[in-house]
């Protein structure tokens, strides 16, 4: 959580990077708690999966929809979480597609 990036946009959970990196200490064994009974339980909260959708202009100033590009906000957990499971599939050896955490 004390690197998470903070200039990243909040999913639709709203929860901020700022938030995550300077209350760390006392949300590690929160998340470390939830996470555990993500893989317990093989469930994912189904916030962790949820994404907005926003228009991001491509050019100063857009007048068309096609001078937007849309991109998908997803929840910072969900990122970390994500890490997590890939640190743990590269140690035991698993054999991941290399785009499976693009």
């Amino acid at each position: 959580l004390k690197h998470v990036d903070i200039r990243k946009a909040p999913g639709p959970d709203q929860i901020c990077g700022p938030t995550l990196r300077h209350c760390a200490d006392q949300l590690g064994e929160v998340f470390h708690h939830l996470f555990q009974r993500s893989m317990d339980c093989s469930q994912i909260p189904l916030i962790w999966k949820t994404s907005s959708i926003i228009p991001v202009p491509k050019m100063t100033r857009p007048t068309k929809l096609n001078d937007f590009r849309p991109v998908a906000l997803t929840s910072l957990i969900m990122k970390i979480f994500e890490k997590i499971i890939k640190n743990i599939m590269s140690t035991v050896g698993g054999n991941l597609d290399p785009l499976q955490f693009a």
